[in-house]
């Protein structure tokens, strides 16, 4: 989830605003982004739905998905 801090301040949202949308906890977030915990799946698909973008586009090249691959589902 190398890409989750570079989305999120593009869209000029705060980790506790990001929180917030999600329901994860901030400091979790913050874990995520520094790459200390790996996401399970379920929360990679609420991070992605709140931030408006396809699941992939969340990891790097090295990722485990391919950018662009999947999308959230629709709200």
């Amino acid at each position: 989830m190398r890409r989750l801090r570079q989305i999120r301040k593009q869209q000029k949202l705060s980790l506790k605003a990001l929180a917030e949308k999600t329901g994860i906890a901030h400091k979790l977030l913050s874990k995520y982004e520094l790459g200390t915990v790996d996401p399970p799946s379920s929360k990679v698909l609420r991070i992605a739905v709140a931030l408006g973008v396809p699941v992939g586009i969340l990891y790097d090249q090295n990722g485990t998905v391919t950018a662009n691959t999947e999308e959230p589902p629709h709200a």
